[in-house]
């Protein structure tokens, strides 16, 4: 299994994972299984704000006001904040 998931470029963890939802789902045809991001309820922004705020990032970047990781985060938080998620 970790060949297999070295040739694929994944984790053994996720492949692991990924062989185990196959073996529950008794699917006829494995290869028609669909697999989904289960994080979406964790978002805090809706995507036009998470796309808006980057948009911002990017003018600011190519004014030559770049910002590094942590004043990326604390502008996320204040807008977090003033829309009161």
């Amino acid at each position: 299994m970790r060949r297999a998931a070295e040739k694929a470029g994944i984790s053994r963890q996720s492949l692991s994972r990924i062989m185990q939802k196959i073996k529950r789902s008794r699917s006829p045809d494995p290869t028609k299984l669909s697999f989904h991001l289960t994080h979406a309820s964790r978002n805090i922004f809706k995507m036009e704000e998470e796309n808006s705020i980057a948009e911002y990032c990017i003018q600011l970047s190519q004014m030559g006001y770049g910002l590094t990781i942590i004043a990326v985060r604390e502008l996320a938080y204040d807008v977090a904040i003033r829309e009161m998620r």
